[in-house]
């Protein structure tokens, strides 16, 4: 498939998504659900790209040392 058709079929998906859900309470409730899904995801991806890993393993060497004593010693 060309690329360059690609901007075209995409305008025309969304229009033809537009019409449905406009049309049919049902798949706009289900496209709505999906969008929520798909947001939770990055915003979920965006929060572990910002997780410090020497600051996680940091913080898990405490919660085992208070759940355990003598750990790491």
């Amino acid at each position: 498939m060309p690329l360059a058709d690609l901007p075209a079929q995409a305008e025309e998906w969304e229009q033809a998504v537009s019409e449905m859900t406009a049309e049919d309470e049902e798949i706009a409730e289900y496209v709505a659900s999906l969008e929520q899904r798909g947001d939770a995801e990055v915003d979920m991806h965006e929060a572990l790209g910002k997780i410090d890993g020497d600051a996680l393993a940091a913080e898990f060497e405490r919660y085992l040392r208070r759940r355990r004593p003598g750990f790491g010693r």
